[in-house]
């Protein structure tokens, strides 16, 4: 009858109706299951490796980045004073701070990634001075460049401090490259990266191409992320970490990107 066919059109509707709900529920359940967890990270700018004003957030944070999303982990970076990023993480505020060295007095406090990076400090010098280097003794009688507050390792501290050598510090690695590029100075230790970057972003082509480096490093900080020991959950995203990083690796995507960051891809043209 039309009344049964009346019942049975509206069962039909109800029962749709009813499947669609369920499907916006297990819409809403997997989605949950399956969404991306975030990790806080504290940082600060240090250009090439971490900066607002580069792409990706530098090369350092890039890498740390896409080796979480190989393993469905966002990464929100908070931008601080050096000094502030570190605090934040050592009180727990955030998941951890980036990039710094492993050094055994924040072993108390950090648990820590795989290296990320190696900071290589090398010597800059003007392409037509002859340098050469095996030891800090061969260093004697050049007037060498620094900055302020850096710590150079110790046989090139002690040979500072005794007279052996000398140092002439200014605030800036950009103000050593300038003193390079005159000749006012010999030679200036500095973070490999760091002063290219300084050289593709402040000065014309032409004057880049006289600045070099030597091939012996003085050397190599092992750059890490520093993980909190007082945030719950942080071993595991240690492991997640370390995991993704190496996949980044085995594509070929580690790789690929350094050379981008050096040869001055992330920079934003203005």
């Amino acid at each position: 009858s039309e009344f049964t066919a009346g019942l049975s059109g509206l069962g039909s509707i109800i029962m749709k109706k009813i499947l669609l709900v369920l499907f916006g529920i297990w819409i809403v359940f997997f989605s949950n299951v399956f969404a991306a967890e975030t990790i806080r990270i504290s940082t600060e700018e240090w250009p090439p490796y971490t900066s607002t004003d580069l792409k990706y957030n530098g090369i350092f944070a890039r890498i740390v980045t896409e080796s979480f999303a190989l393993e469905n982990v966002e990464v929100e970076y908070g931008f601080f004073p050096a000094k502030r990023s570190y605090n934040l993480a050592l009180g727990g505020d955030w998941n951890g701070s980036m990039p710094w060295n492993r050094t055994p007095d924040r072993e108390n406090d950090f648990d820590f990634s795989d290296v990320i990076m190696g900071g290589e400090l090398v010597f800059f010098h003007h392409i037509n001075y002859e340098f050469d280097w095996a030891s800090i003794s061969d260093l004697k009688g050049l007037t060498i460049g620094g900055l302020i507050g850096s710590n150079y390792r110790e046989a090139f501290q002690d040979a500072e401090k005794s007279g052996i050598i000398v140092v002439e510090r200014v605030p800036s690695d950009l103000m050593n490259l300038r003193k390079l590029l005159k000749r006012r100075i010999h030679i200036y230790p500095g973070n490999k990266d760091v002063g290219y970057h300084l050289l593709n972003t402040s000065f014309p082509h032409k004057m880049r191409k006289l600045v070099t480096t030597h091939p012996r490093p003085l050397a190599i900080d092992k750059l890490t992320i520093l993980f909190s020991k007082k945030v719950k959950g942080n071993t595991r995203l240690i492991k997640l970490f370390n995991r993704g990083l190496k996949k980044l690796k085995e594509q070929g995507k580690y790789g690929q990107f350094i050379k981008e960051s050096r040869r001055g891809d992330y920079i934003i043209k203005k």
